[in-house]
């Protein structure tokens, strides 16, 4: 989700509204696989880094890779994969990526490390 809003914060206002809120052109998760590497124990504090994997998988879909590591434990704990799919609210279907989202989908994942957010 979070990776979602700071992508959403470089668009247009109406854009941004779209993707935080699923209305007219945004996307949607479709699929999430995670791994879980460590149990993890309360309390704690979970660090979790998000990036895109490029080159983007077709016209309307991407992967989003995290990386989730535990302070109390200084480790990584967890990894994901989520697939996303670009959705059209409206009609209530799947639609290519508008070119200013995928634009900013590639500018994130090309300057992101591994784990690294937006």
């Amino acid at each position: 989700m979070r990776y979602g809003e700071v992508l959403a914060s470089r668009l247009t206002s109406q854009r941004a509204q779209d993707i935080v809120k699923g209305t007219g052109k945004g996307m949607i998760l479709a699929k999430i696989s995670v791994k879980y590497i460590r149990p993890v124990t309360y309390p704690d504090t979970l660090l979790i880094g998000t990036r895109p994997v490029l080159p983007l998988q077709g016209s309307d879909r991407f992967t989003l890779q995290a990386n989730i590591v535990s302070l109390k434990q200084q480790a990584l704990v967890a990894t994901a994969d989520q697939l996303c799919v670009s959705y059209d609210y409206p009609a209530l279907t799947k639609c290519d990526l508008p070119r200013d989202l995928k634009d900013e989908i590639e500018k994130s994942g090309a300057g992101a490390g591994a784990g690294a957010a937006p």
